[in-house]
């Protein structure tokens, strides 16, 4: 609840440089020194808009909390979410997760696609909390803080949902669930993950931008 700005970037560095130090020790190279200054731009950012937040209001009720089992259809679904705000002021929660992309993405962009879900993260993160919000009854703001290099006065981007629209999410997630169970999974398309240990899974060649069938020769990739 911290609404001093100077306090809060003070414990954000301090942070930062424990973390460094325990990860590289005392010699850092010049390429992570470069990264960490990028770091501490975005972190003072941070702490400039959440010395507003606090001053409005917003208290952060919870951080990296798990949640669930929660049944859903005929599996156990939980997650770990990053941060759980309340402003007893307004009577409202806040649902949020850490971003640090560049592209200035929107959590409807992630979520939405020609009016189809693409990922039901937020919305399954308003489900899983239902039991705690109701300690509390108000609405729900569901979205991203978004720490990019670009210095912006709102970090916070929100993902503006209706009823029906959760209801929507989450008639979705179960008809994921009952395809998982007739193990119906679709294909992994014609672009190789990012993630090259996710590559590998999907039967994607790593030497090469290859499809899922074939590899750098033209020989089958497994699993």
């Amino acid at each position: 609840a911290c609404a001093d700005e100077a306090t809060l970037a003070q414990a954000l560095m301090a942070e930062l440089d424990s973390v460094v130090e325990q990860r590289f020790g005392t010699a850092v190279q010049v390429a992570v020194l470069l990264q960490v200054e990028k770091l501490r731009g975005r972190l003072l950012g941070l702490a400039r808009w959440q010395a507003r937040q606090a001053a409005q209001g917003w208290v952060v009720e919870h951080a990296e909390r798990s949640f669930g089992p929660r049944r859903l259809g005929t599996m156990d679904v939980d997650g770990r979410i990053d941060r759980i705000d309340y402003n007893a002021r307004l009577s409202c929660w806040r649902i949020v997760d850490y971003k640090t992309s560049e592209s200035g993405t929107t959590p409807k962009s992630v979520h939405l696609r020609k009016g189809d879900w693409q990922d039901l993260q937020l919305p399954l993160y308003a489900w899983l909390t239902e039991e705690l919000r109701a300690k509390k009854p108000g609405p729900c703001v569901l979205g991203y803080i978004t720490l990019s290099k670009t210095v912006e006065e709102e970090l916070f981007r929100a993902f503006d949902l209706k009823p029906e629209d959760h209801a929507s999410a989450l008639q979705r997630a179960l008809e994921v669930v009952e395809a998982i169970q007739r193990r119906e999974f679709g294909s992994p398309g014609h672009s190789a993950p990012l993630d090259r240990s996710l590559a590998v899974a999907c039967g994607f060649g790593l030497l090469a931008d290859v499809g899922p069938d074939e590899g750098a020769e033209g020989e089958a990739v497994g699993a």
